[in-house]
């Protein structure tokens, strides 16, 4: 398991990747609730800066496999598909970080490396 320390651009980065999940799981559940009351009521995380633990976005592709998650935890399903999650924790600076002798390529604003 990781766990991912974010800084302020998780909040809208965070929609966009939820949003992403609900066009490939249209039926998506987003911590346990389907996604897609979620979205009417303009959705977007939910930060505390000086909480003590992680927090956690879960998801999966609908009821059917919220019911099979209970049963068989992060399994995957007759589909090759299973359920995950993220935990996340709040930091309160810019996260950055410098590498050197890296082979990489950047296209459309995603880095390869190779």
């Amino acid at each position: 398991m990781a766990q991912f320390l974010i800084d302020s651009s998780f909040k809208e980065r965070s929609v966009r990747f939820v949003r992403a999940q609900y066009e490939r799981w249209p039926a998506l559940y987003l911590n346990g609730e389907p996604a897609a009351s979620s979205f009417d009521g303009g959705w977007h995380l939910e930060v505390d800066p000086v909480a003590k633990y992680s927090d956690i976005l879960t998801f999966s592709s609908g009821a059917e496999m919220e019911e099979f998650w209970e049963e068989h935890g992060y399994a995957l399903d007759q589909n090759g598909e299973g359920p995950f999650s993220i935990f996340y924790k709040y930091y309160g600076s810019r996260i950055g970080g410098q590498v050197e002798d890296l082979d990489a390529e950047v296209d459309d604003d995603h880095l390869a490396v190779a």
